[in-house]
């Protein structure tokens, strides 16, 4: 592929022969061989919707609108395994451990922002026009808790649905091995 031509689409830069994007707000950049450098612990979660995003994806701007994950396109056959594998770890870590919880999604560059009246709510530039917000409301009284996740309008011309809900699983899969690392989730 001619990756110098498809920089600007992604948000990326093409610099000493790599095509660079940030990911979580690290480095994360592929050359013509198809050869990867990055700064952060990838797995295949990461690397294939990333990969996906810079060859595949539309380069359509941010909006202020924010859905659901069963809102996106083909979202719903889908929804059932996101909730399952994305926002039900999520859940637990910061059920098992909220200090822990606040403290990652800080580690992966979360910007605080209001919504929903959730006490937790960062935004994270999984990619730099996918963007995510983690919503969270801790149990209270005669509430359960919970924890949703919101695209960005953006993500259906930018990522296809799979390559979504492959993202959320690496970012949730990343956040269970630190809080099994810190001690607070058992492996």
């Amino acid at each position: 592929m001619d990756l110098p031509s498809l920089a600007g689409k992604p948000g990326g830069k093409f610099r000493n022969g790599r095509l660079t994007v940030k990911v979580l707000g690290k480095y994360f950049s592929v050359a013509p061989d198809g050869t990867l450098s990055v700064e952060i612990h990838t797995n295949p979660w990461i690397s294939v919707p990333v990969l996906t995003y810079i060859t595949e994806g539309a380069g359509k701007d941010i909006t202020g609108r924010w859905l659901t994950f069963r809102e996106l396109k083909d979202g719903s056959a889908w929804a059932g395994l996101f909730r399952q594998r994305c926002e039900k770890p999520l859940k637990q870590i910061a059920d098992n451990d909220y200090d822990l919880f606040v403290d990652l999604l800080d580690v992966f560059n979360g910007r605080p922002t209001e919504h929903l009246d959730a006490d937790i709510a960062r935004i994270f530039y999984v990619l730099p026009k996918v963007p995510i917000m983690i919503c969270y409301w801790p149990a209270e009284e005669d509430f359960k808790s919970n924890l949703n996740i919101y695209f960005n309008e953006a993500a259906n011309e930018n990522l296809n649905i799979g390559s979504i809900n492959a993202l959320g699983s690496g970012l949730a899969r990343m956040f269970e091995k630190l809080a099994v690392k810190h001690g607070t989730r058992s492996p």
